[in-house]
C-alpha cells in the first residue's frame, strides 16, 4: 500500500509540474486564456503568476513532505484541481462564424485543454 501512495504522489507531482512548466513557458498564451474566462481582468495578472507558482509549490510539496503534512498538501492539491474548471472555460464562445473564428476557437480549445 505505501508503494501505490508513493506512484500517486509522483504521478500527481509530475503532473503537477508538468502543468506549471506549460504554463511558465507559454504565459502569452496562458495569459490570453485567463483573459477569456470569467475571472476580473484585474486578476488575470495575479492568477498568471499565482497559479503556477502553487503548482510547482504542491509537486515539491508532494515529493518531500512528512506524513505529517501530506494530507494537506493532498488536500490543497485537490482544491486547487478543482476550483480549476470553474475559473475558465474550456471553449469561450466567439461571435463570428467566419472561418477564421472557427479556427481561432479550434486553436483556443486545444490550448485550454492543455491547461
Amino acid at each position: 500500500m505505501p508503494y501505490l501512495l508513493l506512484a500517486c504522489q509522483l504521478a500527481l507531482a509530475v503532473t503537477l509540474l508538468s502543468a506549471a512548466t506549460g504554463k511558465l513557458l507559454n504565459t502569452e498564451q496562458f495569459l490570453n486564456a485567463l483573459r477569456l474566462s470569467r475571472i476580473p481582468k484585474t486578476l488575470v495578472t495575479p492568477v498568471a503568476v499565482l497559479v503556477p507558482t502553487l503548482e510547482m509549490c504542491l509537486a515539491v510539496g508532494l515529493i518531500l513532505s512528512t506524513p505529517k503534512f501530506l494530507p494537506f498538501i493532498i488536500a490543497a492539491t485537490v482544491g486547487l484541481l478543482g476550483i480549476s474548471p470553474y475559473g475558465w472555460p474550456s471553449s469561450p464562445p466567439l461571435d463570428c462564424d467566419s472561418n477564421v473564428d472557427a479556427l481561432a476557437q479550434q486553436v483556443l480549445t486545444s490550448v485550454l485543454a492543455r491547461f
